[in-house]
Protein backbone atom coordinates (compact mmCIF):
# COMPACT_ATOMS: atom_id res chain seq x y z
CA UNK A 1 0.00 0.00 0.00
CA UNK A 2 2.44 2.64 0.80
CA UNK A 3 4.75 1.65 -2.42
CA UNK A 4 1.34 2.32 -4.69
CA UNK A 5 1.25 5.49 -2.52
CA UNK A 6 5.05 6.83 -3.11
CA UNK A 7 4.29 5.68 -7.07
CA UNK A 8 1.49 7.85 -7.12
CA UNK A 9 3.07 10.83 -5.32
CA UNK A 10 5.91 10.40 -7.69
CA UNK A 11 3.74 9.85 -10.65
CA UNK A 12 1.70 13.05 -10.28
CA UNK A 13 4.81 15.20 -9.20
CA UNK A 14 6.52 14.23 -12.41
CA UNK A 15 3.57 14.52 -14.68
CA UNK A 16 2.78 17.94 -13.36
CA UNK A 17 5.46 19.56 -15.52
CA UNK A 18 4.68 17.90 -18.64
CA UNK A 19 1.41 19.70 -19.20
CA UNK A 20 2.26 23.50 -18.63
CA UNK A 21 -0.72 24.96 -20.17
CA UNK A 22 -2.75 22.69 -17.20
CA UNK A 23 -5.84 24.30 -16.16
CA UNK A 24 -6.13 24.32 -12.04
CA UNK A 25 -9.57 24.75 -10.40
CA UNK A 26 -9.09 24.66 -6.75
CA UNK A 27 -12.06 24.45 -4.05
CA UNK A 28 -11.48 28.20 -1.97
CA UNK A 29 -12.21 26.08 1.39
CA UNK A 30 -9.19 24.34 0.88
CA UNK A 31 -6.84 27.30 -0.20
CA UNK A 32 -7.87 29.23 2.75
CA UNK A 33 -5.71 26.33 5.16
CA UNK A 34 -3.44 26.34 2.89
CA UNK A 35 -3.12 30.26 3.31
CA UNK A 36 -3.47 29.55 6.81
CA UNK A 37 -0.29 26.73 7.18
CA UNK A 38 1.79 28.17 3.79
CA UNK A 39 4.59 29.35 6.14
CA UNK A 40 4.50 25.87 7.52
CA UNK A 41 4.37 23.74 4.85
CA UNK A 42 7.32 26.05 3.29
CA UNK A 43 9.08 25.30 6.48
CA UNK A 44 9.01 21.82 5.80
CA UNK A 45 9.41 21.54 1.80
CA UNK A 46 12.43 19.68 1.02
CA UNK A 47 12.05 19.86 -2.73
CA UNK A 48 11.26 22.82 -5.23
CA UNK A 49 8.69 22.72 -6.37
CA UNK A 50 6.41 22.17 -3.08
CA UNK A 51 3.60 19.47 -3.20
CA UNK A 52 1.12 20.22 -1.30
CA UNK A 53 -2.44 18.19 -1.09
CA UNK A 54 -5.10 20.81 -0.80
CA UNK A 55 -7.53 18.24 -0.19
CA UNK A 56 -6.05 17.31 2.98
CA UNK A 57 -4.65 20.54 4.82
CA UNK A 58 -3.16 20.70 6.71
CA UNK A 59 -1.64 17.49 6.74
CA UNK A 60 2.24 18.45 5.55
CA UNK A 61 3.25 14.98 4.71
CA UNK A 62 2.65 14.18 1.67
CA UNK A 63 2.15 10.49 2.40
CA UNK A 64 -0.30 10.96 5.26
CA UNK A 65 -2.44 13.31 2.93
CA UNK A 66 -2.72 10.75 0.43
CA UNK A 67 -3.37 7.89 2.88
CA UNK A 68 -5.93 10.65 4.54
CA UNK A 69 -7.31 11.75 1.43
CA UNK A 70 -7.87 8.21 0.31
CA UNK A 71 -9.54 7.74 3.40
CA UNK A 72 -12.24 10.59 2.88
CA UNK A 73 -12.66 10.07 -0.81
CA UNK A 74 -15.98 7.92 -0.26
CA UNK A 75 -17.56 10.91 1.77
CA UNK A 76 -16.45 13.95 -0.62
CA UNK A 77 -18.54 14.15 -3.70
CA UNK A 78 -17.54 15.51 -6.50
CA UNK A 79 -19.00 17.20 -9.61
CA UNK A 80 -19.44 13.78 -12.32
CA UNK A 81 -17.64 16.05 -15.16
CA UNK A 82 -14.21 15.47 -14.39
CA UNK A 83 -13.37 19.04 -15.97
CA UNK A 84 -15.17 19.97 -12.91
CA UNK A 85 -13.89 18.46 -10.45
CA UNK A 86 -10.93 20.58 -8.22
CA UNK A 87 -7.57 20.09 -8.30
CA UNK A 88 -6.23 18.12 -4.92
CA UNK A 89 -2.58 17.78 -5.32
CA UNK A 90 -0.34 20.69 -7.20
CA UNK A 91 3.57 20.83 -7.10
CA UNK A 92 4.20 24.38 -7.40
CA UNK A 93 7.22 26.89 -6.35
CA UNK A 94 6.25 28.93 -3.63
CA UNK A 95 5.82 32.15 -5.12
CA UNK A 96 3.04 29.99 -7.15
CA UNK A 97 1.62 29.19 -3.64
CA UNK A 98 2.02 32.51 -2.36
CA UNK A 99 0.21 34.28 -5.88
CA UNK A 100 -2.92 31.47 -5.30
CA UNK A 101 -3.69 31.77 -1.83
CA UNK A 102 -3.92 35.61 -2.48
CA UNK A 103 -6.52 34.79 -5.25
CA UNK A 104 -8.47 32.84 -3.01
CA UNK A 105 -8.71 35.66 -0.43
CA UNK A 106 -10.65 37.77 -2.98
CA UNK A 107 -12.56 34.90 -5.04
CA UNK A 108 -16.10 35.80 -5.01
CA UNK A 109 -16.93 32.18 -6.19
CA UNK A 110 -16.40 28.55 -4.36
CA UNK A 111 -13.19 27.62 -6.89
CA UNK A 112 -10.24 29.36 -8.08
CA UNK A 113 -9.40 28.67 -11.41
CA UNK A 114 -6.15 29.44 -13.06
CA UNK A 115 -3.54 27.80 -15.74
CA UNK A 116 -0.19 26.47 -14.90
CA UNK A 117 2.42 28.92 -15.87
CA UNK A 118 0.13 31.58 -15.55
CA UNK A 119 -0.30 31.98 -11.62
CA UNK A 120 0.71 34.79 -10.72
CA UNK A 121 -0.40 36.92 -14.04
Amino acid sequence: MRTRLDFLALAICVAAPINAQEQLRFNVEDLNCVHENLEAYLKAAKSDPLTIVVAACPERDVRAALKKLQQNNMFRREPSVPDAAPTQIAALNAAEWRCLVRRAETATEPFVEVTRGAICE
